[in-house]
Parts: C-alpha cells; sequence; structure tokens
C-alpha cells in the first residue's frame, strides 16, 4: 500500500472520530410538535389552502369566522385542538383563533425567539437591516416564531400573521426542549 492511500485513510479516519465526539459533545435542539407549542413557545405554518385559511373563533367550522389569512401566508402557531390550529392571527394585539390543519402547512422547526431589549418593543423590520421599513414592533418578554433563515446579526421571523426580520442582538434563542 502507498504511502498517500495510508496518510489519507488515517485523516478519513481522524475526522470521522472528530465528527462522532463532536456529535457526542454538542447538544442537537429536537424539533417541536405541534402539541408542544403554546403561546410562550410558538411555532409557524404557512397557508395552503387555495382561498386562504379562515380563522374561527373556537375549534370547529360552526363557529363565527374572524379573519381569513391569504394563501401563502405565515401565521403563528400556539397549539392544537383536534383537527385545528390555535393561531395568533394578528401582530397587533394578542388575538386567537383557530385554522384547520388541512389549510396549513406546519413548518417543524427547532428553535422560537423571544424578545430581550432594555426598550418596551422590538422593531421587525422588511429586511435584514436597520434601513429597512418597521412593518411591525413585538413587545419585550414576548415569544415569537424563527424561520431559520439568518443573514448576518439578523433572522427572519413570523409574529402573528407578520414575516420580518429581526435582529439576534434583542432576542434569545430557544429550543422547545
Amino acid at each position: 500500500m502507498r504511502l498517500s492511500t495510508i496518510i489519507k485513510k488515517f485523516f478519513v479516519g481522524v475526522l470521522m472520530m472528530g465528527v462522532l465526539l463532536l456529535s457526542a459533545v454538542v447538544p442537537v435542539a429536537h424539533a417541536a410538535s405541534p402539541s408542544q407549542l403554546s403561546v410562550e413557545k410558538p411555532g409557524y405554518g404557512v397557508v395552503t389552502a387555495s382561498g386562504g385559511s379562515v380563522v374561527f373563533r373556537e375549534s370547529n367550522t360552526s363557529s363565527q369566522s374572524l379573519t381569513t389569512i391569504p394563501y401563502s401566508d405565515y401565521i403563528m402557531i400556539v397549539g392544537e385542538q383536534g383537527n385545528f390550529y390555535r393561531v395568533q392571527y394578528t401582530s397587533f394585539s394578542k388575538s386567537y383563533g383557530y385554522v384547520l390543519k388541512t389549510d396549513i402547512y406546519f413548518e417543524n422547526e427547532d428553535y422560537y425567539l423571544v424578545v430581550v431589549t432594555d426598550h418596551s418593543n422590538l422593531n421587525m423590520r422588511s429586511g435584514p437591516g436597520t434601513n429597512y421599513d418597521i412593518v411591525t414592533s413585538i413587545p419585550n418578554g414576548t415569544s415569537f416564531a424563527y424561520v431559520l433563515d439568518s443573514y448576518g446579526d439578523w433572522c427572519s421571523a413570523v409574529y402573528g400573521n407578520v414575516y420580518g426580520f429581526v435582529s439576534m442582538d434583542y432576542v434569545q434563542k430557544k429550543t422547545f426542549d
């Protein structure tokens, strides 16, 4: 066997041992299931129903219709009940309702975010930077859904039915464990 082949096999073996050791030491986040979600630990979904998803006051289709979330919009999920997801359907007030699970693609993420500012609110923006417009403000201490896209010190997120970007300097990234 040639010396170069032996050296290559040695380095591959060392690399594999490093990966195994690292995977045993570094904690791995576990993705949330809908039953784990709450106002304190929210997730998100995307409306897949072509006509949008009706938000009902209660978890049945004969209850009062509150609004409709348009096709392909994001929505913050805070729980489930039977065939429905409990959602926060607006970012302007903590308004909760229920949407049919069949209307929503649940995004199974590992993390959620909590606002930690010295100020009263965190500005969510239309893009990853302070030069973008403010799309909503999130009160200090509020939990909201992390979308996983990172842009330097910014990440994309969902609060209520608003998709936007927040600075990672003003949030804590938490796991569902």
